[in-house]
C-alpha cells in the first residue's frame, strides 16, 4: 500500500464503526435533552426515562418520544436512584441491537 491507501482504508474503517451514546435523563429535564440535541449529540444516542409521579409529565415525554424518536422510556420503572440499574441496562440492550456499534458512552 502506498500511504495515501493506507489512510484511506483507516478512515473507511473509522466511519464503517459507530460508538453509541446512552443518556440517563429526568422526565423534567426537557430543556437539558433539547440543548443536547442542538448542540454536541450525534446519532446513535438515546436518552432513557423512567415514569415520573406526574401523568402530564409523562405525556409530555411521550409528546417527545414521537417528535425526536430518541427516548428509551421505562414505564415499568418509576424514576429513582434505585432504578439506575434498569436505566443502564436498557441503555445496554439498545446499544447492543444497533448495527455497526463496537462502543459505548
Amino acid at each position: 500500500f502506498r500511504e495515501e491507501q493506507m489512510l484511506f482504508v483507516f478512515i473507511g474503517v473509522v466511519n464503517a464503526l459507530l460508538i453509541a451514546t446512552g443518556i440517563l435523563s429526568h422526565p423534567k429535564n426537557f430543556e437539558r435533552r433539547q440543548a443536547m440535541r442542538k448542540s454536541w449529540l450525534e446519532p446513535p444516542y438515546r436518552f432513557v426515562i423512567g415514569r415520573c409521579g406526574n401523568e402530564r409529565i409523562n405525556a409530555l415525554v411521550q409528546q417527545e418520544m414521537g417528535l425526536f424518536g430518541d427516548i428509551l422510556f421505562l414505564p415499568d420503572h418509576p424514576e429513582s436512584y434505585r432504578n439506575l440499574t434498569y436505566k443502564t441496562m436498557a441503555i445496554i440492550k439498545w446499544a447492543a441491537s444497533v448495527p455497526r456499534v463496537v462502543g459505548l458512552l
